[in-house]
């Protein structure tokens, strides 16, 4: 499983995104069952291989929404892409794979509210592989509804959350309040629900387009931990 992006607790493991490398099928969503080995769950969308899947969520039903970007084929990690910058739903027990939301320059982080109603997804284009920012391309986090058409769950309503202080949103999750963190140049940007600036939690060196904070709640009710992976 090369190149390693971000990751979720699934079943009795951890579901990793795989950026892939040259070689055919590297690149996808890897389960990682506890003490063995990661095992393929999907590389490629029926037949065409995923370009670099960044980021993974899971809603109450077990349906897994991804970003997938072209970020690996501009690092030189990856072959030419063959799809564009999507992001998908698939639902592992009815093996329904789509794509949910286009018209993204670099989808990358992603995060359900915790009432299920809001998809959450940033847009990473103002970082150049190279470190370098464009400040012109989005450094962005949009929102979606999370709703259902004839049965399926489908997003609308697109509209943008919030704009990126410092550097680019790479990561992005919520706490129980909604309240919405994302991994930025400055460090932990956080905002309220409807989208107002409520702080930041300073980290040293920040991030880069290489860097994810996981934030998480490990059980204690109010507690959370901040885990960096560079």
């Amino acid at each position: 499983m090369p190149m390693p992006a971000g990751a979720i607790r699934y079943q009795k493991g951890i579901l990793f995104c795989s950026q892939g490398e040259f070689a055919p099928d590297t690149g996808g969503l890897w389960y990682m069952p506890l003490g063995k080995p990661p095992v393929a769950v999907l590389t490629s969308f029926f037949g065409r291989p995923f370009n670099s899947i960044q980021n993974v969520a899971q809603d109450r039903d077990g349906g897994l929404w991804f970003t997938d970007s072209t970020s690996g084929f501009e690092q030189e990690i990856r072959p030419k892409p063959q799809l564009p910058n999507h992001v998908y739903r698939f639902d592992p027990q009815k093996g329904d794979l789509r794509v949910v939301a286009d018209g993204f320059d670099r989808p990358t982080g992603i995060a359900m509210s915790p009432d299920q109603r809001t998809l959450y997804i940033t847009d990473t284009a103002a970082t150049h592989p190279d470190g370098s920012i464009d400040q012109t391309l989005p450094a962005t986090i949009y929102a979606f509804d999370v709703i259902e058409r004839s049965g399926s769950p489908s997003l609308a309503n697109r509209r943008l959350f919030a704009y990126a202080l410092a550097g680019v949103p790479t990561a992005v999750h919520c706490d129980q309040a909604g309240n919405v963190y994302a991994s930025c140049g400055d460090g932990i940007e956080v905002w309220g629900p409807g989208g107002m600036t409520l702080g930041l939690i300073e980290v040293p060196g920040a991030f880069s387009l290489h860097h994810h904070a996981v934030l998480s709640q490990p059980g204690l009710q109010g507690a959370y931990q901040l885990t960096v992976a560079f």
